[in-house]
């Protein structure tokens, strides 16, 4: 019960975020956070970001509890670390690349409107089963 309030505050929140937070603001931050960055950033700094980020973001999370019990099931990590990091690499694949793709025929205010909604829908559905269980 605890996660799902936890989740459905995320959700809500990531909506507000997205839908009233305007896109303007978010461009000006980007600039000044870019104006900060030292010149002539590599691929190879951006890639350490990102994996700063997602590792933070991916630690403990469902996926690697899952990883987690299907080796215990199965007792074959090293077939388990397989799958799952192509998996991985796959959806970051679909998002970073579908992302780019998505930026060529809406723009980026529409993308954020659609997300903010879709947060919202995911939000009221979490409140709804808090409230149903």
């Amino acid at each position: 019960m605890v996660v799902t309030i936890v989740v459905t505050i995320m959700f809500m929140g990531g909506a507000i975020y997205l839908l009233f937070v305007p896109e303007k603001e978010e461009i000006k931050e980007g600039e000044e956070e870019a104006a900060g960055e030292r010149p002539g950033k590599t691929a190879l700094a951006t890639a350490v970001g990102a994996f700063g980020v997602i590792m933070v973001a991916e630690f403990g999370d469902l996926t690697q509890l899952l990883a987690a019990t299907f080796v215990a099931r199965t007792k074959e990590p090293l077939s388990v670390f397989i799958g799952s990091s192509l998996a991985l690499i796959s959806v970051a694949a679909i998002g970073a690349f579908g992302g780019q793709l998505l930026l060529r025929v809406l723009p980026l205010a529409r993308i954020r409107q659609l997300g903010g909604v879709l947060l919202l829908i995911f939000g009221i559905v979490s409140i709804v089963r808090i409230f149903i269980s």
